[in-house]
């Protein structure tokens, strides 16, 4: 079995010199910092596993985060390891806790925040995390939280870039799909303003690929049936996911992406790149995103009574395959 003597054996520390770095307490100071790398591998080596009961009443922290996420996303399924990646860089373990629907995040969501992590990072309405009497530190992602810490993905800014460079390819007659992506309203009104084509489609909460996938079916089957005039040339979807769906729903009318339409999505996702053609997409790297959540945790528990904050991430268009010109007409 290995435990914290053994470690100590092996590093030629004492006991409680271990036991100060394992629990954390060596970056408050008293242990070189050469040492505390040599006792934190010595103990990966080992294989060590932490008592976290004992830690928890010894210290009042378990150094666990909860991640509680819809499973229904395919940003948060993939984000998932760039968090676990961030936290365990910090000390600090993750445990994940996914529901399919609406129904089932209560039990979820109270099973893994009933006080035995440190804090929560969650992509929940902040406004049922509060109903559900969550107690931990949280850090709600996507939903803006002004009152409490957030981290948020700026919808306009993203909207705003796609549109721009849609437009520097020739495209004024761009459908929306979907997702949030029409978020921005104004915008899309000063679009229409500037003598542009938009149109928006949107299936609110409706998550299940197979409902999704049969509307889709009949919106692009509907907006590909109006006269030339009308007709878009670009294709803006909620996700990376619903673009690959769209780019298989057109390629099975027929319809080449991008000579014939072009076809942009969201969230940057691994599926993106591995379609064919590789979607072209817009949104912030998971990296950042997964800093950004983590750093304000850590900011949260480090100083408990700071006031709220609120992190608002950029993003950028990734251009990849999916996209080109407009079609002469």
């Amino acid at each position: 079995m290995v435990n914290q003597a053994l470690i100590a054996k092996k590093a030629g520390v004492s006991i409680s010199m271990v036991s100060r770095v394992l629990s954390g307490w060596a970056d408050s100071g008293g242990v070189a910092k050469a040492k505390a790398e040599k006792i934190r591998r010595i103990a990966a080596q080992l294989g060590y596993r932490p008592n976290l009961a004992g830690r928890m009443l010894r210290t009042n922290k378990s150094k666990t985060v909860g991640l509680l996420f819809s499973s229904q996303s395919h940003l948060y399924r993939e984000l998932v390891p760039d968090l676990q990646k961030r936290l365990f860089a910090n000390g600090y373990s993750a445990v994940c806790g996914f529901w399919n629907t609406a129904d089932d995040a209560d039990a979820v969501i109270g099973a893994l925040s009933s006080g035995w992590v440190d804090g929560v990072i969650a992509g929940h309405p902040p406004a049922e995390m509060k109903r559900l009497g969550v107690q931990a530190p949280t850090i709600h992602f996507i939903y803006d939280a002004r009152d409490r810490d957030c981290v948020i993905v700026d919808k306009a800014d993203a909207l705003r870039k796609v549109i721009g460079y849609l437009t520097s390819l020739g495209h004024n007659r761009m459908l929306f799909l979907g997702s949030g992506m029409q978020e921005g309203g104004d915008m899309l009104g000063e679009y229409r303003a500037a003598g542009l084509v938009a149109g928006v489609y949107d299936w609110k909460s409706r998550f299940f690929l197979p409902a999704i996938r049969s509307e889709l079916v009949e919106t692009l089957r509907t907006a590909l049936s109006r006269p030339d005039g009308d007709c878009p040339t670009a294709l803006v979807c909620g996700d990376d996911a619903m673009a690959v769906l769209c780019v298989t729903i057109l390629q099975n009318m027929g319809k080449r992406v991008p000579d014939d339409l072009s076809v942009v999505g969201a969230e940057n996702l691994d599926i993106g790149q591995i379609a064919m053609p590789a979607i072209t997409t817009c949104g912030p790297h998971r990296e950042k995103i997964a800093d950004a959540l983590v750093d304000t945790l850590l900011a949260r528990l480090n100083e408990p009574e700071s006031p709220p904050r609120r992190v608002v991430l950029p993003s950028e268009v990734i251009v990849r395959e999916s996209t080109g010109p407009r079609k002469a007409p």
